[in-house]
């Protein structure tokens, strides 16, 4: 039987795809978590605290990692990406967009040129596309979707189709949720389009009241290991 110790270790280098020694396998991790760089239990005892404040010493940092309940759970992804354009038409085809103004991207999974994301571990993941959508002539419906390249094509993910209407002449905010469960590297990209043409995506400030702004378009993505 491994030790806790191995265990931790063994989930280290499925995040970070390293294969150190026990420091540097930490270290690796440590980095993509954005701890200032130090010496290892000074960086480990850093991490911990972002999760709970009371930790105080370097030996109880390693303790609450050491716990059998969150070795699985040490690195959740998060995704926050938006469009840089103000404004922008929906396609009457499958086209994949591109989330090209990333917030936040804690893995580096996203590719903010080609529009593909790489899973970065097997686990549940929660799709959110949001759009602030208005149509012209008649009510229209939109789609949004997650591809799956197979090795050869891409193909679409089961399950991760979601529609939503638009009425005539009405700027709507749409929301589309998709919870899905893929494998580590599996590669994603997201297609979007309408039933017809005449939907546009708009950045819209409302009125009345303090000054905010609804974003044009917006994804988020958040997973949580499994394995």
């Amino acid at each position: 039987m491994s030790s806790i110790n191995e265990e931790v270790q063994k989930r280290l280098r499925q995040i970070t795809g390293t294969a150190f020694q026990f420091e540097g396998d930490w270290h690796a991790y440590l980095d993509i978590m954005s701890i200032p760089t130090g010496m290892v239990m000074e960086r480990i005892l850093a991490q911990a605290q972002k999760q709970d404040g009371a930790i105080s010493t370097a030996s109880a940092a390693l303790a609450f990692f050491s716990d059998p309940t969150r070795i699985k759970y040490m690195t959740p992804y998060y995704l926050d990406a938006r469009r840089n354009d103000a404004s922008f038409a929906i396609p009457a085809t499958p086209t994949t967009f591109v989330w090209n103004n990333e917030v936040a991207d804690t893995l580096n999974a996203y590719n903010n040129t080609t529009g593909v994301l790489t899973i970065p571990f097997t686990g549940i993941y929660v799709f959110v596309f949001m759009y602030n959508a208005k149509t012209t002539a008649s009510n229209k419906t939109i789609y949004s979707a997650a591809e799956v390249f197979n090795g050869s094509i891409w193909v679409p993910a089961a399950d991760s189709c979601r529609p939503d209407s638009v009425l005539n002449a009405e700027q709507e905010n749409t929301t589309f949720v998709s919870v899905n469960r893929f494998v580590k590297d599996t590669q994603l990209r997201f297609p979007t389009w309408a039933s017809v043409a005449g939907v546009t995506i708009n950045t819209e400030a409302p009125t009345g009241g303090p000054t905010f702004q609804i974003p044009a378009a917006r994804l988020l993505i958040g997973g949580i290991p499994t394995e």
